[in-house]
């Protein structure tokens, strides 16, 4: 109706242009810091009462999670990392059931988005937290018996169940020693193949465990008496990406050690 041409790249579905550099793209102009600062503060404040993180469209948190991983670009598997999946989920709780408009947003902002200064820590009051108050004065301290005791501590095994003999253990991107890693440096040929009983950049497999676990009773010299007691700390399965975790590896892994 104007009679104007348009160029005809603009519908181009496959050709489009991406950067435009003939229009102008102004910017705003640049604030003075305390704009800056109650501007900073608005957005918190407005992002603090969105309905879509109060529960309203909890649907939404995972998405937003994502959306400010890409854009601050904190990692490039946002999807990956920040699903519903994977830590998107977690993040939507976290952010619902949390005061995102005061430390608890703070403490977010400092950890999580490195962002804002880190928070200064909260005092406890701890008068709730005992039964009785502490004596005074105290008991004297039991003295010690002399005899001497074998513990065994186990903790941070990290199975591997997905452990690959073989692959990439030089990996350019964690986590190593599994089929789909390579090194970028050559990615159609393995640099540092996997050994059977573990390599630097990888968890822990079956064999190794299984290794460690026969070699203790010789090294302790606990063969035939075995310890006074044991303590195990878990932490056992491997530091797969979340959205790579699911209800049945968790259990495999857990029957595997024990």
């Amino acid at each position: 109706m104007s009679g104007i041409i348009f160029p005809a790249n603009l519908t181009d579905p496959a050709n489009f242009p991406k950067n435009d550099t003939v229009d102008p793209h102004p910017l705003p102009l640049q604030q003075e810091p305390s704009q800056l600062l109650q501007s900073a503060l608005s957005q918190i404040q407005s992002i603090a009462a969105s309905p879509a993180l109060a529960g309203a469209a909890p649907e939404q948190g995972p998405l937003l999670a994502e959306a400010v991983c890409e854009y601050f670009n904190y990692s490039t598997t946002c999807y990956d990392e920040y699903s519903r999946l994977a830590l998107g989920s977690v993040f939507s709780q976290v952010v619902a059931l949390g005061d995102m408009g005061g430390y608890d947003g703070q403490l977010l902002c400092a950890a999580q988005l490195s962002l804002c200064p880190m928070p200064p820590t909260v005092p406890l009051n701890l008068t709730d937290w005992f039964a009785k108050p502490k004596p005074n004065p105290l008991p004297p301290p039991k003295q010690p018996s002399g005899e001497r005791l074998k513990v065994l501590h186990v903790s941070d095994i990290h199975i591997d169940p997905r452990y690959a003999i073989g692959y990439e253990a030089n990996c350019s991107q964690y986590m190593c020693c599994r089929e789909n890693t390579y090194n970028m440096a050559s990615p159609d040929q393995v640099l540092l193949p996997a050994s059977r009983y573990g390599a630097y950049y990888c968890d822990t497999p079956i064999s190794l465990m299984l290794a460690a676990m026969q070699a203790i009773p010789e090294v302790t010299e606990t063969l035939g008496t075995g310890f006074n007691f044991s303590v195990f700390t878990g932490d056992l399965t491997s530091h797969d990406s979340d959205n790579q975790y699911s209800r049945h590896v968790s259990p495999l892994i857990d029957m595997s050690d024990f």
